[in-house]
This record gives C-alpha cells, structure tokens and sequence, in this order.
C-alpha cells in the first residue's frame, strides 16, 4: 500500500518551486478544482513550533522561579496552572524572536505552495480554539493565512475532539498500534472534510465545475495522521461519509474512471516528533520544494523529512 520514499526519486531532489504562489492562476477557492487535491496539515509540531515554544517558555518560567526564591520569596502553584506556560509572552531576546520570524515564513511559504495545488484544510486533536488562540497569541503572521483576510478564505479548522464527540466515538474504540482516540479523532475530521470537498472547493455538486478528488494528503508529526488519511479514504471511497456529506455518483451509462480502485492516492508525510524551531523550519523548507512532485505523483506515496533533504 505505502510506497517507499526510494520509489519516488523527484521528490528526493524537487526543483525550486519559490515562485509557485506567485503565479497561481486560480489561488482561491481551491486550485485545479476538476482534478482535486485535499491537504491535511496537523498544527502542533507542524505548521506552530508548540513543543519548542513549551520549552522556551518553561525554561524561562524556571529561571523567574530560582530568581523568586534566592528573593526570599515562597514559591507559589501558579506555573503548575492550565496551561502554565501558555499565558506568558515568549521571552524578548532577539534569538526568540528571529526563529519565530523564520518559521512563520516558512509556514506561509508552505501554505502558498499547498494552496496552489489544492485545498488545504487543518486538522487537530488540540482543543477547541487552540489554532485561533496560538496564532494569535504567537504566530501573527499567520493569522491572514489562516484566519483569513480580504479575498483571502480562511483555512478549515476542524477539531478531532469535537468532531469525534458529536459523532459519539469518544468510547468503545478498538485500539489501533496504541493510538486509540488519536486515530479516531483524526479519521472522523478528515471523514467529514473529505464529505464536504465541495464546499471547500465552493462549487455545487451539480455544476460543471464539480470534479474527482485525485489525492488525499496529509501532513503531520504523528502516525495518528497517516494511518487516519488511510482509513478515512478508504471509508470515503467505500460510501461511508457521515449523514448529510455530499455523495457524488456516476451516470449509468458512463465508462469507468481511470483506476477507480487506487484513486484519491493518499500521499503521507511523516514529520520528526517534537522538533526544535529550527528544524521545524527546514522540514517545511523541503516539503514546500517537494509538494508539486508529491502531488504529481500517480500512485501511493509515503515520505519522511530525510527524504526532502531535512535530516534530523
């Protein structure tokens, strides 16, 4: 099912593809709409550098705890609150602030090229809220690109958590390699994208425009997310969308589609785990680079960082 990264030599070493979200011709909604791309992208550790900043902020919540206690002053529970380091500011040294810097243009850069292959849509297991409150708080120069801003669409932010509760998956779950709910709280997001491409697309079903979705790609730091890309697909393609998702059937008397059985491909990419800012940033330099070949590619691809030339 999964293809070695060995088996798609293009992406190992992609051509520069910087220029790509200055000439897309149709950015928005979605790009190529009758030959349809869906990307999914996991937010901690993949487009927010949330372990990184988790231990920047602590480490300096500890400094300013030694200080406070060599002051004379009893410690206090207040860096054990939930959660204890969101509420602080990241600290005002100029390495912090210049590594943000980069990895939000990065982000962007990745964003752009994604956008100009496909739609790209979000996807979660953090609360609800989470993207919106990180962005704001550290990623402001995201907020245009997923919040939106003029005729610029927001990105589709959908939260596993949610989404699985009001489906009613959140017990009685068989684990899958351990993953449990983080599986199926990435399934049942990706379900009900992939119910709805349409829409993210901003077609009718029935207008001429509606087209076949050819891949299903999905970006993450976790297994939960390439094994969810899989099962979601497969249920999709198998009719098992949730109530009320469009479903799209071919006239009688039309021929078959080319490969009905191995379309959408499922393109996975499985980032290193807890990365630092820096190494965030080159994973997302060299898959914004490989993204073109990647959805090009006619068949089942599984990538790692090594495989666009970021090492860990």
């Amino acid at each position: 099912r999964f293809h070695s990264s060995s088996s798609v030599p293009d992406c190992l070493a992609p051509p520069d593809v910087t220029h790509v979200g200055s000439v897309m011709t149709k950015p928005f909604p979605g790009a190529f709409p009758t030959k349809r791309c869906l990307i999914f992208f996991d937010w901690d550790d993949t487009l927010c550098p949330t372990t990184w900043i988790r231990r920047i902020l602590n480490d300096h919540m500890e400094e300013k705890a030694k200080w406070v206690a060599r002051d004379g002053t009893s410690q206090c529970d207040w860096r054990f609150e939930i959660p204890a380091w969101f509420g602080q500011p990241l600290p005002d040294i100029p390495d912090v602030h210049e590594s943000i810097e980069q990895l939000q243009r990065a982000a962007i850069d990745t964003i752009n090229t994604a956008q100009a292959l496909g739609v790209v849509c979000i996807i979660t297991n953090s609360v609800s809220g989470w993207v919106e409150s990180t962005t704001n708080k550290w990623l402001p120069m995201l907020k245009q690109y997923v919040h939106g801003q003029g005729a610029r669409p927001p990105i589709q932010v959908l939260y596993g958590q949610q989404v699985g509760a009001a489906l009613g998956q959140s017990s009685g779950l068989e684990f899958v390699d351990g993953l449990r709910d983080l599986l199926w709280w990435k399934k049942a997001a990706m379900l009900q994208a992939l119910g709805q491409v349409d829409d993210l697309y901003r077609v009718g079903s029935g207008r001429a425009m509606s087209g076949d979705l050819v891949n299903v790609l999905s970006v993450g730091d976790s297994d939960a997310e390439m094994k969810a890309a899989w099962l979601a697909t497969h249920a999709a393609r198998s009719g098992g969308l949730p109530q009320g998702a469009k479903r799209h059937r071919r006239p009688l008397s039309a021929p078959p589609g080319p490969n009905p059985v191995a379309r959408p491909w499922v393109k996975t990419v499985k980032l290193w785990e807890a990365p630092s800012v820096q190494q965030l940033v080159e994973q997302l330099d060299g898959l914004k680079r490989c993204l073109p070949q990647l959805v090009a590619a006619r068949e089942h691809v599984h990538l790692e960082p090594r495989d666009f030339g970021a090492p860990r």
